[in-house]
């Protein structure tokens, strides 16, 4: 890729060599229900979603990583016992 793709690229979500694809903050935060501002917090803790940073500028998050989150996030509940 050249370095004006790249900077096409840059504003986008995209496919990764290992079958993964990058998202935007804004998609992260449309899958997630996570506001924006928190994952700006948590970014500048870095905290809880691992994220790419690109060019020192554009901030990408791994769908891999996503889902690992959501995963940790999930809550086992057991099935009512019926009498």
């Amino acid at each position: 890729m050249d370095v004006d793709s790249n900077y096409k690229y840059s504003e986008e979500e995209g496919p990764l060599s290992n079958g993964d694809t990058l998202l935007t903050v804004k998609r992260v935060s449309e899958i997630t229900g996570i506001s924006i501002n928190t994952l700006n917090q948590w970014r500048s803790k870095k905290r809880n979603i691992p994220y790419i940073k690109i060019g020192g500028r554009f901030v990408r998050y791994s769908s891999n990583e996503v889902i690992k989150y959501l995963e940790r996030c999930r809550v086992s509940v057991s099935e009512r016992r019926r009498k």
